[in-house]
């Protein structure tokens, strides 16, 4: 996300009067915006280098919904071989073929 490309180049003192809107802003963005993932964690990283320890109070939330977005299986479909009727209710239904979206690959990448 360039507005993390902004703040490390304009330095942690210019950028830091927004830092709080702006990552309010981005932490809504991984909840709401399953698009914009990847450049929120971006921004998260680039705004780490940038601050050092002041991204501490930060650090619960994002590991948090790091650990959410590590987990998750939006993005995933799973398409089943049909099977017969079973009276056996230990039958596991057999995957056929799994579709991952590529933009799911990168935001788990980001996330980590």
């Amino acid at each position: 996300m360039i507005i993390g490309h902004i703040a490390k180049a304009i330095g942690k003192e210019k950028y830091h009067p927004y830092l709080d809107k702006i990552s309010q802003i981005c932490l809504n963005m991984l909840s709401e915006h399953f698009e914009m993932n990847e450049a929120v964690w971006t921004y998260f990283k680039d705004i780490a280098a940038t601050i050092g320890q002041e991204i501490l109070p930060l650090l619960e939330s994002l590991t948090k919904l790091a650990l959410k977005s590590c987990m998750s299986e939006e993005g995933i479909r799973r398409t089943y071989k049909k099977q017969e009727f079973s009276l056996d209710s230990d039958s596991d239904k057999e995957v056929e073929k799994t579709d991952v979206r590529t933009a799911f690959i990168d935001e788990k990448a980001s996330a980590l």
